[in-house]
């Protein structure tokens, strides 16, 4: 079953939303648009659609990290990275990865994990500022293991 509210990232159309939400990291903006939308996003938006923009490249430096760490041996670090190449010409790193090692317990001895990748890379070109030309390069891997199983005592 098709989703009713058409997601697209960076004006891509993600077909299973779910494996976005959570993991938002160097957004730049959010629109949400209510109501049918299908003439301008297609047959998908009956209910409405959901539009995500990372940031992009640009003329100055700039870095951020973060690592958090949770229960279940749960860890995540994000990191940006911006750097400008020239006048005209810059590359934005920006990265998510996170693991945890599941539930664990006296009455739950179900055992999940799970171990992600995400990584965007965004180099930027050219010679004036009209003939810029920008590349978006992502991928996501992602990796769950587990019985799924409870045992009850």
């Amino acid at each position: 079953m098709e989703p009713s509210v058409a997601t697209f990232l960076d004006d891509i159309y993600v077909p299973r939303p779910g494996s976005l939400i959570g993991r938002f990291y160097d957004v730049e903006t959010v629109e949400v648009m209510r109501g049918p939308q299908g003439t301008l996003f297609g047959r998908n938006a009956s209910v409405g659609a959901l539009n995500i923009h990372t940031r992009g490249p640009t003329d100055q430096f700039e870095g951020a990290a973060a690592v958090d760490g949770a229960s279940f041996d749960t860890y995540e670090a994000t990191g940006v990275v911006n750097v400008p190449l020239g006048d005209r010409t810059a590359v934005r790193v920006a990265g998510v990865g996170s693991t945890t090692d599941g539930s664990q317990g006296p009455t739950l001895e179900t055992t999940v994990s799970a171990d992600r990748i995400i990584m965007a890379v965004a180099p930027r070109s050219g010679s004036k500022p009209t003939d810029t030309l920008t590349w978006l390069l992502r991928a996501d891997y992602m990796k769950i293991t587990g019985d799924g199983a409870a045992e009850h005592e």
